[in-house]
């Protein structure tokens, strides 16, 4: 009795230490503090990767770090430039008013490199032909001038992080992430395989550090968004799966989602590139109950394989064949607009 007690109070203890806490709100006069005159937001979803809590009448939230990210699950009409954070014990979620028009785009296989011994060194089986500067440099005038509601990078940024030094990963990861920083039009990463390292502790470090949290939600134009990390490393393993934790965060996740509204969820992998574990066929039911797309990379092709129960379809690659030329089945170097 006595050592079940001790660890209660011990739990209760690391709870109130490894939280965090702030609030919600629209700062009309940019000063980035809760003025009286500011409008605060009820309703506003935050997630650990594991709970969700909601913003009080006061905008007011608190939830536990879990020991790693927190975010805000974005709602429509909004822009929030600082969506997540890391080993804070308070944060604000500023939230700036925007005129949504339900255009995005979505980037996959970058392949960054500068340099080609190093893309040689980190890709031993590619030769970098062509220079992804040259191609980057188009990529973002073309964002500009079109100036989407947000950006998608889905993916295998690097030309392959896990198979370089942390200082070359580090520097193509953060290269790439200041190439599409096109104005004040949010981006959301995820992780490709080609960013997960089996061999460290933390398998996605290099993603932590520059990209941010390995999955979450927001919302725009009407329509719920998800990202997905289907890379899971189990005792040294590589497995092509989402884990166990963000499989329970999914549900949460879609519970929250008001009924009838569309559900749009993108990883780096195609579904049918995914190991048939248990967490394989209970995401595969979520899908088809409540989404109706799954958009991937990975494949440097763009395909639409099934349109039901939900719409699989995979982006061709901005990198082509790995800056080789176009990929195998023709695609030149590009993106995808929605």
């Amino acid at each position: 009795m006595k050592k079940a007690l001790l660890m209660v109070f011990l739990f209760l203890f690391l709870s109130a230490v490894f939280a965090i806490e702030g609030h919600v709100f629209v700062d009309l006069n940019s000063n980035r503090i809760l003025d009286p005159e500011d409008q605060t937001v009820q309703g506003c979803l935050i997630s650990n990767g594991i709970e969700i809590v909601s913003s009080d009448s006061d905008g007011f939230y608190n939830i536990s770090d879990s020991d790693g990210f927190v975010f805000l699950i974005k709602p429509d009409g909004y822009v929030c430039s600082e969506w997540y954070v890391r080993g804070v014990e308070s944060h604000d979620f500023l939230l700036t008013p925007v005129v949504e028009n339900g255009v995005f785009a979505v980037v996959n296989d970058i392949h960054y490199a500068d340099d080609p011994d190093l893309f040689y060194e980190s890709l031993g089986d590619r030769e970098m032909v062509d220079n992804p500067d040259e191609y980057m440099t188009k990529l973002v005038s073309i964002l500009e001038t079109i100036s989407p509601d947000f950006i998608v990078c889905n993916g295998d940024m690097g030309a392959s992080i896990k198979d370089i030094d942390d200082e070359t990963a580090t520097r193509w990861a953060t290269k790439v992430k200041d190439y599409l920083t096109v104005g004040d039009i949010p981006v959301y990463y995820s992780i490709g395989n080609h960013e997960t390292n089996r061999r460290k502790a933390d398998s996605y470090d290099i993603f932590h550090n520059v990209y941010g949290p390995k999955y979450y939600s927001f919302n725009s134009f009407g329509t719920h968004y998800i990202v997905l990390n289907t890379h899971n490393v189990l005792d040294g393993s590589f497995i092509y799966e989402i884990d166990s934790v963000q499989l329970e965060w999914l549900k949460r996740d879609i519970e929250s989602v008001p009924l009838n509204t569309r559900i749009i969820v993108f990883s780096h992998e195609p579904i049918f590139n995914l190991a048939k574990t248990d967490n394989y066929y209970e995401m595969m039911q979520i899908f088809a109950d409540d989404c109706s797309y799954h958009i991937s990379g990975h494949r440097h092709t763009m395909i639409e394989y099934f349109d039901a129960p939900f719409v699989e379809l995979t982006c061709g690659a901005v990198s082509g064949a790995w800056w080789e030329g176009p990929s195998p089945t023709g695609d030149e170097y590009g993106f995808t607009l929605f």
